[in-house]
């Protein structure tokens, strides 16, 4: 950053700029710097897609060329090189200089975690390949999937319907979620469904349609959606059954991995029967300092570590209760707040900012 830009201030009176350390001058240019670039514009370049055919292969190539810099002038941490390319013209023949024979192996998509499943509920049109682009349209005007207030809700639901399960921070799907996306019809697993509604909404919001146009299409659509599932010979297969049976109604209960540990749900909904196997806790290994794993039930419960120290919950109690860092109780903490010095310890950027004002 050049040094003439402290001549460009938005105070009445300059600051003594020689004066500042080497860190405030840093931070001075990158304010004045933001400032300044509020008025020079946008930055403006040129973009070239070329295609090139080799025999039967075809190979693109892009750049871009700055053709104004606009705010970027002035914002150095913004300036990139970009990728030049030299003038082409249509059915160009170019030299051939050589050719390299390589090998790997492509990577799939990274899975899902909690926060990128949000940003992909508020932007799906990268999971809308082949949809038409005013469906992908009307999805990023209307935010997507669910709202802000909705979306981590339909993920807790998720969880909680055994549809999904977390491995780490990686979202895996459930064999039951997997069976329950072959039955469903195709319209639901779309998000241009969502789009063709939030498109009726707004025809309803301008008076284009009738909202109860709208209601009888949504009602149709359930009427025959729901009899296609019923006539579906598909049978559902439980693939998690443990050796354990439900004291409630005797039914084989199923291991399930829900969102904080593993559980035994009874298969009868209606029973509703749920029991913990183990569930992760913030709880702190002595050894590795991993976060404990806490098994069983009642009395006979253990925390179990990655590392394998295991612990029986009534040890770690009495352990916690003679650790030297327990938490001070509030009577403590204002007494010890009462002994300070009523001046803080560290004023140097107090002191910094009144020689600056006094000159």
């Amino acid at each position: 950053m050049e040094s003439y830009l402290f001549l460009f201030i938005p105070t009445e009176e300059p600051p003594n700029y020689m004066s500042l350390s080497g860190s405030e001058k840093q931070l001075y240019d990158l304010i004045t710097a933001r400032f300044l670039a509020t008025f020079l514009g946008p930055a403006e370049f040129e973009q070239m897609t070329v295609t090139i055919r080799v025999g039967d292969e075809t190979f693109k190539a892009r750049g871009e060329k700055m053709t104004k810099l606009g705010h970027r002038a002035v914002t150095e941490s913004t300036l990139t090189e970009s990728t030049l390319l030299p003038s082409f013209s249509k059915g160009q023949k170019l030299p051939i200089r050589s050719l390299h024979r390589t090998s790997g192996e492509t990577k799939p998509p990274a899975r899902f975690n909690e926060g990128t499943l949000l940003a992909a509920m508020e932007n799906p049109s990268a999971f809308m390949q082949g949809e038409s682009k005013q469906a992908v349209q009307t999805l990023q005007e209307t935010g997507g999937i669910g709202t802000v207030a909705t979306r981590a809700e339909i993920i807790e639901r998720l969880f909680q319907m055994f549809v999904i399960e977390k491995k780490g921070n990686e979202l895996y799907t459930t064999s039951k979620g997997r069976q329950l996306l072959k039955l469903v019809p195709e319209e639901l697993k779309s998000p241009a469904l969502t789009a063709e509604w939030e498109t009726n909404l707004t025809k309803i919001a301008h008076g284009k349609m009738k909202k109860e146009a709208f209601i009888q299409e949504m009602v149709d659509f359930s009427e025959k959606t729901v009899n296609n599932i019923k006539k579906d010979t598909t049978k559902f297969k439980h693939d998690n059954i443990s050796g354990k049976t439900c004291p409630d109604c005797g039914k084989f209960l199923l291991r399930v991995n829900g969102k904080r540990g593993v559980m035994l749900v009874c298969q009868d909904r209606e029973c509703g029967h749920r029991q913990n196997v183990s569930q992760q806790t913030n709880a702190r290994c002595p050894n590795c300092r991993k976060k404990l794993q806490l098994r069983g039930e009642g009395e006979g419960r253990i925390f179990v570590c990655s590392c394998g120290h295991r612990e029986k919950l009534s040890a770690f109690e009495k352990r916690r209760k003679k650790s030297t860092h327990a938490k001070a109780d509030k009577r403590t903490v204002q007494k010890y707040m009462k002994q300070q010095d009523d001046e803080p310890v560290n004023t140097a950027l107090a002191d910094a900012l009144k020689q600056l004002f006094d000159k």
